[in-house]
């Protein structure tokens, strides 16, 4: 589209070009709201600031730039992306930990198994999230050799 300051024929048109958007760094998933919410639709209620900060979140779990270890940005978005779902579900459920051990539905009455959550697989297997990326990584965390043969 052009246009001019004036409507004077002899003025030259000039072109107006939307602001150019900053592209994001190499190798680094961007995070969409919109896309994460339709692949999770159970926290379609939940704000978009909510969800990004707690896909930041996921972000301190597994590295998101060219330097991680799953160098594969599509790999890296679905890990995320479960990690997020994980994140956001045990937030959801307030200040709860562990799995649920039992339930009762007459006068209602949940009881959950609190094991140390320094054990890796523990913390993930609250969620059904959480086991999906807990399995998905398992390749990447395997014992790597750097050196020369």
């Amino acid at each position: 589209m052009y246009k001019t300051e004036q409507e004077d024929p002899y003025l030259p048109e000039i072109p107006i070009e939307p602001p150019e958007q900053p592209k994001p760094p190499e190798g680094v998933v961007i995070f969409d709201p919109t896309e994460f919410k339709e692949i999770y639709p159970q926290f379609q209620n939940i704000s978009n600031k909510a969800c990004e900060f707690a896909f930041n979140e996921a972000t301190l779990y597994l590295e998101n730039n060219k330097n991680s270890i799953v160098k594969s940005v599509e790999k890296r978005k679905l890990l995320l992306y479960l990690l997020t779902c994980h994140v956001l579900t045990l937030k959801t459920r307030g200040d709860i930990v562990g799995k649920i051990a039992s339930a009762t539905e007459g006068s209602v009455s949940v009881s959950y198994a609190n094991t140390s959550p320094s054990a890796n697989a523990e913390w993930y297997s609250q969620t059904q999230c959480g086991l999906s990326f807990y399995q998905a990584i398992k390749p990447y965390l395997l014992g790597r050799y750097y050196g020369k043969c």
